[in-house]
């Protein structure tokens, strides 16, 4: 069914779309349409957009400027996930 969706005439939104989740925003390249690609993903699928935003916060961790920073960061992170309580469909 996802494959069916389609960006544009004959172009699939969400085929091939696992290694733009995978690569870091700024790595996308704008010349073949990455970002506006995964942009569109996100909006077609709610708990795969919900998944992504909480990697990319997730993140933040490599940018603390020491452990116990780290440490916090990573606490803080696991709480608001734990308070969102994000529900999954079966797949």
């Amino acid at each position: 069914m996802q494959r069916e969706i389609e960006y544009g005439p004959g172009k699939p939104v969400l085929k091939g779309i696992c290694w733009l989740l995978l690569t870091h925003p700024d790595n996308l390249n704008d010349a073949r349409n990455e970002r506006q690609r995964l942009e569109q993903a996100l909006k077609l699928n709610e708990p795969l957009a919900r998944t992504y935003y909480m990697k990319e916060k997730l993140r933040n961790i490599w940018h603390q400027p020491n452990k116990t920073s780290a440490q916090n960061t990573l606490d803080e992170w696991v709480k608001k996930q734990c308070r969102e309580q994000i529900n999954y469909p079966d797949l």
